[in-house]
């Protein structure tokens, strides 16, 4: 599975570095064991090389202008296997959130990706990863439990740039594509 991301500013990759590393220290677990670098996942696509994909990426990003967005409270996923379980910041959808989404499905899939169900516009759960592997429902418990006991200030997340991964967003990052398009 690949990935278009929007990576996150420097603060708010703080920000969440520290969120995780307070949790599995407080579990007892290595930080570097159960996250991924923070990002924002716009997209997860099969069946498509990352040039093609790039090209797709500047396409779009060129007709999107920065924008923010909001992150606040916790959220988790589950899915087949324990071994699916993810602990995240949620953000709010929004128009030009959802407009950059839209744009960039139908520009991948245009260029013959086979989109990811779980990141079609129509059941797409925007989120920042916090922690992502190596959980188990006990573990993921515990984390909510010690997020439960802290408080969360929103976050307003600038999303300025996207970037292609070739695998999990954390490994074989291309670079970023800034968002220049013009304001609305």
């Amino acid at each position: 599975m690949h990935h278009v991301i929007a990576p996150l500013d420097d603060d708010h990759v703080d920000a969440a570095a520290q969120l995780v590393s307070e949790v599995a220290s407080a579990l007892g677990i290595d930080p570097a064991g159960v996250a991924s670098a923070p990002h924002l996942t716009i997209a997860s696509y099969r069946g498509l090389a990352p040039g093609a994909a790039g090209r797709a990426v500047a396409a779009v990003a060129a007709t999107v202008p920065p924008f923010r967005v909001r992150a606040h409270g916790y959220g988790m996923f589950v899915g087949d296997s324990d071994g699916d379980l993810s602990l995240h910041v949620m953000v709010v959808r929004t128009t030009p959130l959802d407009r950059l989404h839209a744009r960039l499905h139908a520009a991948l899939e245009r260029t013959g990706a086979r989109m990811d169900g779980l990141t079609r516009p129509d059941v797409w759960s925007p989120h920042i990863t916090l922690l992502d592997r190596g959980l188990d429902p006990t573990l993921l418990g515990r984390a909510v439990a010690r997020l439960a006991c802290r408080p969360h200030r929103s976050w307003t997340v600038p999303i300025d740039s996207l970037a292609v991964s070739t695998g999990r967003p954390d490994h074989a990052l291309g670079d970023p594509v800034p968002l220049t398009g013009p304001e609305p």
